[in-house]
């Protein structure tokens, strides 16, 4: 925790299999997205994503696929604070991240919910500000994401989501609607 301190607004933070704590955070002055990993005795810091602006802090969720590699959801500000783009980053065994843009500007996401399923291909949910508030979800198929679906359309924002065994995916999430 040493590592997301008073800079960072949004943070998640897991346990690799080596028994090292992971911890993806967003600095809210400047719209980074940092990633620290830490063995106990020393803390290693990384900026994976820049949005090169002040903000509302990044918006994440981080989670571990089955050989403990961490893939990120998360939102940056592009042109302001009231302006998000849905991103996704993973980190292959080799130590380099890859990023992905999942949605552009004009959806204006913010608010991601993230897991993985069994083959490590990840489920991301999402508040889109641009269509009604909806809440939508996007999978990725080991070879491409799928067109945004709407799970509710009734003012949501928090969300929390988890997958069964069969890959089906469940949600918690605030609702506006009464």
């Amino acid at each position: 925790t040493a590592a997301a301190h008073a800079e960072s607004r949004h943070q998640c933070h897991a346990v690799d299999p080596r028994g090292r704590v992971l911890i993806a955070y967003g600095v809210y002055n400047n719209g980074d997205l940092k990633f620290a990993e830490g063995d106990g005795a020393a803390w290693s810091i990384q900026v994976i994503d820049s949005a090169g602006a002040s903000n509302n802090g990044v918006p994440l969720k981080l989670a571990l696929d089955g050989l403990g590699n961490p893939h990120i959801a998360y939102t940056l500000p592009t042109g302001g604070s009231s302006a998000y783009n849905l991103k996704y980053a993973s980190r292959t065994a080799g130590g380099a991240w890859a990023i992905a843009e999942l949605r552009p500007t004009g959806d204006n996401c913010s608010l991601p919910g993230l897991a993985l399923d069994g083959d490590g291909n990840a489920r991301v949910t999402y508040y889109s500000y641009a269509s009604n508030n909806d809440l939508r979800h996007i999978r990725y198929n080991g070879t491409s994401w799928s067109a945004p679906q709407v799970i509710d359309q009734s003012q949501n924002g928090l969300n929390a989501m988890t997958l069964d065994g069969a890959g089906n995916i469940h949600l918690s999430y605030y609702s506006g609607a009464p």
